[in-house]
């Protein structure tokens, strides 16, 4: 159960390390109603990483950004 509204903006990243961590801050994405982002790929870490909660698990979105950048996102966070 949400305790409060979304966030707005997600922490967007330029690399991972070889442990699927995120290595290089790039800033935020800020969300947007109606804006889309082509995923380019998808990343996952560890299958079995030791923790119960969902946010334990390694999951990374690299999308492509506009002017042609693009940024890694978590694909879970925490509420």
């Amino acid at each position: 159960m949400a305790t409060g509204a979304p966030s707005q903006t997600l922490a967007l990243w330029t690399t991972l390390d070889e442990a699927y961590k995120p290595a290089e801050p790039q800033g935020e994405l800020i969300l947007q109603p109606g804006k889309h982002y082509a995923v380019l790929s998808v990343r996952g870490g560890p299958e079995a990483p030791g923790q119960t909660s969902a946010t334990a698990y390694q999951v990374w979105y690299q999308l492509r950004l506009e002017g042609g950048r693009t940024g890694r996102i978590a694909a879970l966070s925490a509420a």
